[in-house]
């Protein structure tokens, strides 16, 4: 992580997640740590959004691009969590599920009626990402909120259906 853009700013407050904000005094003992998710410009850095160096996740990012009207409306944000359900002849499969959502980005191709390109980031693993490039060529794709819900175990979800 490089300091370069990093601007702190005094806030004279108290709220319950303040000490999950990186104080200026502790930044340098997150020396080596990397983010794990985009902050926009203005944005609160929390130590949240900090992974130590070599942490062991294994975990990645994939883009998914899809139209907003197959992911929640277009409504995910950063932190949501969601499970990607696949339709191919018309048979529905979870493919990954409780995934965190890492970035939502929308990119206009053009002028007014112009229709914008949608696509969610998300963190996931080695086998996750296998599953989800294979669904992306293969067959249409959902993506569903599904912060706060019951976790859907994808292997348990597929043999029910058996």
């Amino acid at each position: 992580m490089t300091l370069d853009g990093v601007e702190f700013i005094p806030v004279d407050a108290d709220f319950e997640a303040l000490d999950h904000l990186i104080s200026e005094d502790a930044l340098n003992s997150y020396e080596g740590w990397t983010l794990d998710r985009a902050i926009p410009e203005g944005g609160i850095l929390d130590a949240s959004a900090l992974v130590p160096p070599g942490d062991g996740s294994g975990l990645r990012t994939m883009s998914i691009p899809i139209d907003r009207e197959h992911a929640a409306g277009g409504s995910l944000v950063a932190g949501d969590r969601v499970d990607v359900i696949s339709v191919t002849d018309g048979v529905p499969t979870f493919v990954a599920t409780d995934l965190e959502v890492t970035g939502v980005a929308a990119e206009s191709s053009g002028g007014i009626g112009a229709v914008a390109a949608y696509h969610v980031v998300l963190s996931v693993n080695a086998d996750q990402a296998l599953a989800l490039a294979g669904a992306l060529d293969s067959g249409s794709l959902e993506i569903v909120r599904s912060t706060g819900a019951e976790t859907i175990d994808v292997a348990r979800s597929e043999s029910d259906d058996a």
